[in-house]
């Protein structure tokens, strides 16, 4: 009879132990590991958030990174610092987080420095600076959260560096059931010209009423006559709908588009010139 209740104790213990350790995880930050990466994990896996299959669902993750005028660039110059942008997204959700790492194409090794920004930390699980997560203030969020940290590349040709993230829109319950986890990857390539910057052509970029039920406005400013594409993204970065792309004067602009058609949810102004890209986030409600 001692046995068996020794048995059923041990056996509560560990549950609640595990149980918490999940709760406190997430709340934390997510464990090293987790990222999506060759021979990580994500955190859909058994014991985890894997209610739903990976990638399933409405939501995603998306990785940008933008030199220091907030021009997105798929390249990087030796020594340069670049803002990394990591946004969750999911309609009707409020809680969310991620976890990212950077590493080289061939071989796999990390690379460069990454640097938490606000609400952003390294992972406290083993702690290591190979990796970055939110913190739990930057948790919460109106159908998607967005954290900005900055990562410096290396000091010379790497080859080609791989961004990989993963990331949790979560339910808000504090369990780790139902929650919906995304992965993504973004590849940079060198450019040993790349750290002197082209002047910017595109100013002042902004969209209003947003959020937006139908009539989208954007305005902006082009600093010199230019060819312009302008087209709304979806956050997988598939263009949805194509409003212009003719040869503009310089000046302050103006265009005016119907959203109606578009599915309520976020989605990216995407103003192109040349080789520059301009962006500004849309909610469509």
């Amino acid at each position: 009879m001692k046995k068996k209740i020794t048995l059923t104790l041990l056996v509560i213990v560990l549950t609640t132990t595990i149980f918490t350790t999940k709760v406190f995880t997430y709340n934390i930050g997510a464990y090293a590991g987790y990222s999506g990466a060759p021979n990580d994990y994500t955190c859909d896996v058994p014991g985890c958030h894997s209610s739903y299959n990976l990638n399933s669902g409405a939501g995603s993750v998306v990785t940008t990174l933008t030199d220091s005028n907030g021009v997105s660039v798929q390249t990087y110059h030796p020594g340069s610092t670049y803002n990394v942008n990591v946004t969750v997204s999911y309609t009707g959700r409020s809680t969310f987080g991620f976890e990212t790492t950077v590493r080289k194409l061939i071989g796999n090794s990390q690379i460069g420095t990454l640097t938490p920004g606000t609400g952003v930390q390294y992972c406290p699980y083993p702690q290591t600076v190979n990796y970055i997560t939110h913190e739990y203030s930057s948790i919460s969020g109106s159908n998607s959260r967005t954290w900005i940290s900055t990562w410096t590349a290396p000091g010379s040709n790497a080859g080609e560096i791989v961004f990989y993230t993963a990331g949790n829109a979560a339910n808000g319950d504090g369990t780790v059931d139902s929650d919906y986890i995304y992965t993504t990857k973004l590849r940079l390539t060198y450019s040993a010209s790349a750290g002197i910057a082209e002047p910017l052509i595109v100013h002042y970029l902004q969209v209003y009423p947003n959020p937006c039920t139908d009539l989208l406005h954007a305005s902006y400013t082009l600093q010199e006559p230019a060819q312009i594409g302008i087209s709304i993204l979806d956050l997988q970065g598939r263009i949805v709908k194509n409003i212009t792309n003719q040869t503009t004067p310089a000046g302050e602009q103006q265009i005016e588009t119907s959203i109606n058609d578009l599915a309520n949810g976020i989605y990216i102004l995407k103003i192109r010139t040349g080789g520059q890209d301009s962006y500004s986030k849309i909610i469509k409600e």
